[in-house]
């Protein structure tokens, strides 16, 4: 299912389902976190998308929350 929403929605950059109960939400922003150090992209099929600071001031997006280490 995760891989088919990236193909649907023409996501670039990794997949991957992560099912760890209650902390799940932190889980994937530490993983969103790493994967832009390694100057991946990182996006939540429903809800979040995380964008290196210096991208999204390039293409203008609005910046609702910063992350500043996991």
């Amino acid at each position: 299912m995760v891989n088919r929403i990236n193909y649907v929605y023409d996501l670039l950059g990794p997949s991957l389902l992560v099912d760890t109960a209650c902390p799940s939400a932190l889980t994937v922003m530490h993983l969103a976190l790493r994967a832009i150090q390694n100057d991946s992209y990182a996006r939540g099929a429903n809800t979040v998308v995380v964008k290196r600071y210096d991208k999204s001031v390039e293409h203008q997006d609005h910046i609702l929350v910063m992350l500043i280490g996991s």
